[in-house]
């Protein structure tokens, strides 16, 4: 798991955690309904309806994964970082936000390529740590 900060422009404008698990099969990063409501502060009944106003704008994907076939919607964020020496790095892109379903409910939120290709991915197993530097 990785953890960032992350804030999408006129839908969670306040930095909010993240806790990701890295998914070097996913070619976008994408928030799950669980963090969505409680990390980011989506209401629940906005998750649940893609025809909300909150969505206006966002461009709607279908796309389909271990907890099955969803609908996500793309919207601009920014992701931060912090490293070892107390800096913090962000990283402009998009993060795929899902539409609830009763099969995504539990997922946990990937970091998919287009943010891991921006780093050196270091993975100590027994130590149980990841490093993006």
């Amino acid at each position: 798991m990785v953890s960032a900060a992350v804030r999408v422009p006129g839908i969670v404008n306040a930095w909010k955690a993240v806790e990701f698990l890295l998914d070097t099969g996913a070619d976008e990063t994408c928030v799950h309904p669980a963090d969505a409501a409680l990390r980011l502060g989506i209401p629940v009944p906005a998750l649940a309806d893609p025809q909300n106003t909150l969505w206006a704008g966002a461009k709607p994907i279908q796309a389909g994964g271990v907890g099955g076939s969803a609908l996500y919607y793309a919207l601009p964020a920014t992701y931060a970082f912090l490293d070892d020496q107390g800096a913090v790095q962000t990283v402009d892109d998009v993060i795929q936000v899902a539409m609830l379903t009763a099969t995504n409910r539990g997922l946990p939120s990937l970091m998919g390529r287009n943010i891991l290709q921006r780093f050196i991915v270091t993975i100590d197993s027994r130590r149980q740590i990841v490093t993006l530097a």
